[in-house]
């Protein structure tokens, strides 16, 4: 979900629609080229890679059982200067907000400017859905359901580890009072991006929801403390110490993602290793045949 302000129990839908207004405040230029708006498409799922087939398609569970079995992406160099982007900006949350913007543009464009297009069409229909204007037609469940199935388009195509297409999807599960899938898409985000701000404040929002005080609380003490005007010694040792939090777990995503590498590049070499010896060894055995064959021949023609 979105960064919502001020969270308080059995916060409801109405509070909700207000806020979602903020969705729409990261600059399209921060994330898109200049290229006309009008352009949005939906994914091409010819494009979608093997182990994205691996769970059932529009399943929350599904998402749950794709982060249990399969590795992420492999980490390219962009996508190496991506997380050390985002650590940098992480970093900088310790006596600022300004790297927030630049966190959700980060997080928008994860997969290039075309998919952050056809996620922004989503955030642009689920805005209109939820707060409509005297221009544009309230044609609220219909909007919510394009804006759904263009998530869904997105999360098949480039899976589960871009999480945001996920986040804006518990968004609209909230909107629709459906609290328990808009939890559960929260904890999946959370699981890939334990320091995502939108997540945290969005669960906290679906379990006052359902009045589950007591698990709203605890997510609460997990969110990023707000900067205060005053000089508060114990609010910005909180504040600093979730962005040491944060700072330390996305340093250990991306090192583990770098020994994933190192490890499947040592498979490649020894795979590579490995065919080089079959071939040679059935090449051996082709020339031990033909050896034989015609020793065989000459003994025939002997006798």
């Amino acid at each position: 979900m979105n960064m919502f302000r001020g969270i308080e129990d059995g916060g409801n839908i109405e509070e909700a629609r207000e806020l979602l207004e903020e969705m729409i405040s990261i600059p399209q230029d921060d994330i898109l080229s200049a290229q006309d708006s009008n352009s949005i498409r939906r994914p091409q799922h010819h494009h979608i890679e093997n182990h994205q087939l691996s769970f059932s398609p529009r399943s929350i569970e599904g998402l749950r059982d794709q982060i249990a079995s399969d590795p992420p992406p492999p980490l390219t160099t962009i996508r190496h200067k991506r997380l050390e982007a985002e650590l940098e900006l992480i970093e900088s949350l310790t006596s600022s907000d300004a790297a927030i913007k630049n966190l959700w543009a980060l997080w928008f464009s994860e997969r290039g400017p075309d998919a952050a297009r056809v996620l922004l069409r989503a955030e642009e229909l689920s805005s209109q859905a939820v707060l409509g204007n005297s221009q544009v037609p309230v044609d609220g469940d219909k909007r919510l359901q394009e804006a759904e199935d263009l998530l869904w388009d997105l999360i098949e195509k480039y899976g589960v580890y871009w999480v945001e297409p996920v986040n804006r999807l518990a968004t609209i599960m909230y909107v629709r009072g459906k609290f328990q899938d808009s939890k559960r898409l929260c904890e999946v985000v959370l699981s890939v991006k334990p320091w995502h701000v939108g997540a945290l404040n969005g669960i906290v929002m679906a379990c006052a929801a359902m009045n589950d005080v007591t698990t709203a609380r605890a997510w609460a003490e997990k969110r990023l403390p707000p900067l205060q005007e005053s000089y508060d010694e114990l609010v910005w040792s909180r504040r600093r110490a979730w962005v040491k939090w944060a700072a330390h777990d996305a340093k250990n995503k991306l090192l583990v993602f770098e020994k994933m590498d190192r490890r499947d590049a040592d498979i490649g070499v020894k795979e590579v290793k490995f065919r080089t010896m079959r071939r040679k060894l059935q090449r051996l055995n082709e020339v031990n045949a033909i050896v034989e064959e015609r020793v065989n021949m000459n003994d025939n023609a002997w006798q």
